[in-house]
């Protein structure tokens, strides 16, 4: 459906922004992005002007998107690689991602443990073949190699009793 540069208005820009805020938050570059999409004939001066003004409003607030997508990564069972890049995917500063992930206060090991334990209850690493496959599957979570290793290394103590 093409659109006219009538529709790219101040008060439509707001409109639209806030029924997306309405769902679900947005980063800045999240929110950008999705307003180009919806009106690439938008003034890049007003696009910057309503961005301000919902900062301003406190509608849109990297900090809490950020913290946000922290709780829903690790929710998924994903470890602190994948966080990180999934926050710098939405293009937040390095300085606010470290400060996040700081007051987020994740135990990464016991993270990864109970990923490990959710996708491999029962299942030990037999052989360096099982091992392997249950090391990839933490690495590709998201897991640095000695969270890796110490998940499997107390998943084996829980199994065998030790």
């Amino acid at each position: 459906m093409q659109r006219d540069a009538t529709d790219a208005t101040l008060n439509n820009l707001k409109r639209a922004s806030l029924g997306w805020l309405g769902r679900r938050e947005f980063s800045r570059h999240g929110m950008q992005v999705r307003i180009l999409r919806r009106f690439p004939d938008a003034e890049p001066a007003n696009v910057e002007s309503v961005l301000a003004w919902l900062e301003e409003q406190n509608y849109l607030n990297d900090g809490r998107f950020g913290a946000m997508l922290i709780r829903y990564r690790v929710g998924r069972g994903q470890g602190p690689m994948r966080v990180r890049q999934a926050l710098q995917a939405e293009k937040l500063a390095s300085d606010l991602i470290e400060q996040l992930l700081a007051e987020a206060d994740i135990d990464w090991f016991a993270q990864a443990i109970e990923t490990h334990q959710r996708r491999f209850a029962n299942k030990l690493a037999a052989d360096a073949k099982e091992k392997a496959r249950q090391l990839r599957f933490l690495q590709y979570r998201g897991f640095t190699a000695e969270q890796c290793y110490g998940a499997l290394e107390a998943h084996r103590h829980e199994l065998q009793g030790d």
